[in-house]
């Protein structure tokens, strides 16, 4: 079974409930990663949620020295999808 993003961003959406929200996805070739933080902004140390193109949800298992290093991986390997694309869909 093949999802598409917009399944991915409303089953992270859905694991993450009411009180978090996701802020930004990125694409990878097997995956998209759903970066999320508090609903009044404030960001949370943990994984981003990851959705593989089959469908399993679970926390990005990549490990990074910090915040900063995950991000410039992401923007280095990662292809951008706007959250008001996903929003529209």
């Amino acid at each position: 079974m093949s999802v598409t993003v917009k399944e991915a961003y409303n089953a992270a959406k859905k694991i993450l409930g009411d009180d978090l929200i996701v802020y930004r996805c990125i694409e990878l070739e097997n995956y998209w990663i759903f970066p999320y933080a508090w609903k009044d902004g404030t960001n949370i140390m943990m994984p981003p949620i990851q959705v593989t193109k089959n469908g399993i949800c679970d926390l990005w298992n990549k490990h990074f020295s910090d915040i900063f290093e995950e991000s410039e991986w992401l923007d280095e390997h990662g292809k951008d999808i706007p959250i008001e694309e996903l929003e529209k869909k």
